[in-house]
């Protein structure tokens, strides 16, 4: 019996060409580009119009390696779920950005992890070392420290907390989509998952009735397409095809640099505040989450 091949130690130049850093670049910019793009769409419209494009670009990935399109028969309930709660966690991140920035969201994100593993231990029955649980600790006192300054300094932002519910969306949808991920494959999950979010997306927009603003201002669009063909289509298309060249462990250190391109690009770009507490708070979470996922290691 054949042995599957070791996988390949991660360099700078192995990740470049394995496109894991683009990955990372399209995820951390995904919030500026979400900005830029509801000047001119709602958020249902943006969402939809996002995931179109992405679902469009996996499946055209898919022919180009002649693999199947469609989820295995006992998946395709699990991943019409999977597309509801996908599509309904973006447009909930659309509408905080009305009230919060993107600097702040790319933050509270990288608290994700977190939930990940609490959810993994109350569902799944996935033990937690002391080690991981110091750093859910940590990480949870940096969040407290992202979220409460506000309200105490009369600057309270709805969005702030509204992103931060949406880290347990992504907790569900990330370990409901374990088992069709093992059975259908990542690449036909996350492609199935998106068309569903477009469809619910265009349905809520037309019994909503906003689509557009009266004038789309050219850099929404822009925005639109980078979100769809860069966030939702190469970015992960690229990170799969890295997964599977390096492994999960390997590649899990390249996401603490996620909420960095986020900063820098909301400052440069969209001229946003830096807080105190956010950048703080932030740099404690990220601090919580790689000690979690050192103690998830051991």
């Amino acid at each position: 019996m054949s042995q599957r091949p070791a996988q390949e130690a991660l360099s700078l130049r192995g990740s470049l060409a394995s496109g894991a850093w683009a990955s990372i670049f399209f995820w951390g910019a995904s919030f500026v580009a979400a900005k830029e793009a509801l000047a001119g769409f709602s958020p249902w419209s943006m969402v939809a119009g996002r995931f179109a494009l992405g679902a469009l670009l996996l499946y055209g990935w898919l022919w180009l390696r002649r693999e199947t399109w469609l989820p295995r028969a006992e998946d395709r309930r699990r991943c019409l779920l999977l597309g509801v709660i996908l599509g309904l966690h973006i447009v909930a991140q659309g509408f905080a950005l009305y009230s919060t920035s993107a600097l702040n969201s790319g933050w509270i994100v990288g608290f994700c992890p977190v939930v990940i593993a609490v959810g993994a231990r109350v569902f799944l029955r996935e033990p937690i070392s002391a080690r991981s649980w110091s750093g859910i600790g940590i990480a949870t006192m940096g969040m407290a420290l992202i979220l409460l300054p506000g309200a105490q300094l009369g600057a309270f932002q709805l969005g702030d907390w509204i992103v931060f519910g949406t880290t347990f969306s992504w907790a569900a949808y990330t370990l409901l989509s374990a088992r069709p991920v093992q059975h259908s494959g990542a690449l036909v999950t996350s492609a199935a998952a998106m068309a569903v979010a477009s469809l619910v997306c265009v349905l809520a927009a037309v019994v909503d009735g906003r689509w557009l603003e009266a004038a789309v201002p050219g850099r929404a669009w822009i925005a639109l397409l980078f979100l769809g063909l860069g966030c939702s289509g190469l970015a992960f298309a690229f990170w799969n095809r890295a997964l599977a060249r390096f492994g999960a462990a390997q590649l899990s250190g390249l996401i603490y640099f996620q909420p960095l391109v986020t900063l820098l690009l909301s400052v440069l770009l969209l001229g946003e505040e830096l807080r105190w507490n956010v950048m703080a708070g932030g740099g404690v979470v990220l601090c919580g989450v790689y000690w979690l996922s050192r103690g998830k290691r051991a």
